[in-house]
């Protein structure tokens, strides 16, 4: 388990780290690109060894690798992020569409590990045997695929309920 959060919290560093070198090829100054990126490191670094995120412990006996299923599971996530975008854009008129925006299409992915911790509790606690190609488990990766495609509304009802609270 402790190699998939490495791996997620890597792959989120290296999309950051992306994203600011895109800023810079489209003429940011280099400067405040290097140091954007220096402060993404020192604090990337220092939290991998706080953790220890990529040290796992000791594997009691008898107990099975979740890694392949969570990687397959965290991927129908993403999809179906993916696809709520794709859906919102081709359920316009041809002529009314905006532009493809790729900021917009992949800003639900720096969103993804808030949507996946609380589906990753689920299924654990769940019980589901998850190597077994039975319909459980087909149905938890529609059930990730639709949290990813519902993403935005739960995030704009979250956002309208905090909103209502800071009024009153």
């Amino acid at each position: 388990m402790t190699w998939l959060t490495f791996a997620l919290f890597v792959g989120s560093v290296v999309a950051v780290v992306l994203v600011m070198a895109r800023r810079g090829w489209r003429g940011a100054p280099w400067r405040e690109v290097a140091l954007d990126v220096v402060l993404v490191g020192l604090f990337a670094v220092p939290t991998v060894f706080a953790l220890q995120l990529p040290l796992a412990g000791p594997k009691a006996r008898g107990t099975v690798d979740q890694t392949p299923f969570l990687v397959v599971l965290y991927v129908c996530l993403l999809l179906g992020m993916l696809a709520q975008y794709a859906h919102s854009r081709l359920s316009r008129p041809k002529a009314k569409r905006p532009p493809f925006d790729f900021g917009l299409f992949i800003a639900p992915v720096f969103s993804s590990p808030i949507i996946f911790i609380p589906l990753l509790a689920a299924v654990q606690s769940a019980g589901v045997d998850l190597y077994r190609a039975d319909a459980a488990r087909f149905m938890l990766y529609l059930v990730a695929f639709e949290n990813g495609y519902f993403w935005k509304l739960i995030f704009d009802q979250r956002r309208e309920n905090a909103g209502s609270n800071v009024k009153a």
